[in-house]
């Protein structure tokens, strides 16, 4: 007990002493200590962020591990057309596959013909060009659908996680392997097109989504309107002197059905978390 009077004592005793310092001292105290508090802080901080990051890429590239193999690299067979559904995993499977084969239904629909129209517009500036918008439809021709409905064939299911696929074909059925991986180096085609004489090909991406079925999705979308506009686009352009610089704004704008495509290749980029989807399309046909 009288160990304990003398030393709450003591702390007064300092606590008034550095009260009756001067008031540049105090304040020479007191920046000392915040300063060795925030570097403390900030290295913590640092120390999580980086544990943080590290431990999320891992993570993911454990669960892309659990993918199946044709989904990274599609089977390809002919003139048999593939298409991967999507969905969330719900507590009863049997939704999820029903969900995730609609899904794939439509995406077969638009591989046989979809007719793409729209636009996207830029804006040049110092900094290269600046996106400024885009909109952009996909219609299905008649009786598409309808075909496909009566003709597609489930080859193979799987759930992983969150994320339930199935994946679907019209025309000859495949021998599929059950291998599973995730190679994380990135394909040459992210960075450069294929070139291979007859087909045109191009890659969509996308920004992570809620969803990650809507992830996958919008990187197919965007490869699709990738092929339209490389395929067939009018460019208008609309100068003007400001400043004495030059503004340009351009509109690259589409209307064209393409038909037979096909999803060659899948990636996920671990490390800055996009997907990456290479689709491509023959010419024949298409002109």
């Amino acid at each position: 007990m009288l160990t304990a009077v003398c030393s709450n004592k003591k702390l007064v005793d300092l606590f008034i002493m550095c009260y009756k310092s001067s008031k540049r001292q105090r304040f020479k105290s007191l920046f000392i200590i915040l300063f060795f508090f925030s570097l403390s802080i900030q290295s913590c901080y640092k120390s999580n962020v980086y544990s943080f990051g590290k431990y999320q890429k891992e993570e993911l590239i454990r669960k892309y591990s659990s993918y199946p193999q044709w989904f990274w690299q599609m089977p390809q067979g002919g003139n048999t057309l593939f298409a991967v559904g999507y969905a969330q995993t719900y507590f009863y499977r049997e939704s999820s596959v029903e969900e995730a084969t609609a899904n794939g239904i439509k995406s077969l629909a638009k591989s046989i013909s979809v007719r793409i129209k729209g636009e996207r517009g830029s804006m040049d500036t110092v900094f290269g060009p600046e996106f400024k918008g885009e909109d952009f439809e996909e219609e299905l021709e008649g009786g598409v659908l309808d075909s496909v409905k009566k003709n597609y064939k489930v080859i193979a299911t799987e759930t992983v996680g969150n994320i339930t696929f199935v994946l679907l074909c019209l025309g000859e059925v495949l021998t599929l392997s059950s291998a599973k991986g995730f190679n994380q180096k990135s394909p040459s085609w992210v960075s450069e097109l294929p070139q291979r004489h007859g087909f045109l090909y191009a890659v969509g991406q996308s920004h992570p989504q809620f969803h990650e079925e809507e992830t996958w999705q919008l990187a197919e979308y965007n490869a699709r309107i990738s092929l339209a506009l490389s395929f067939f686009s009018q460019l208008r352009s609309l100068g003007k002197k400001l400043d004495k610089n030059l503004n340009t704004a351009s509109v690259v704008k589409t209307d064209v059905i393409l038909k037979q495509l096909q999803t060659v290749e899948r990636w996920f980029d671990p490390e800055n978390r996009i997907p990456y989807v290479l689709i491509r399309m023959p010419l024949k046909g298409n002109t």
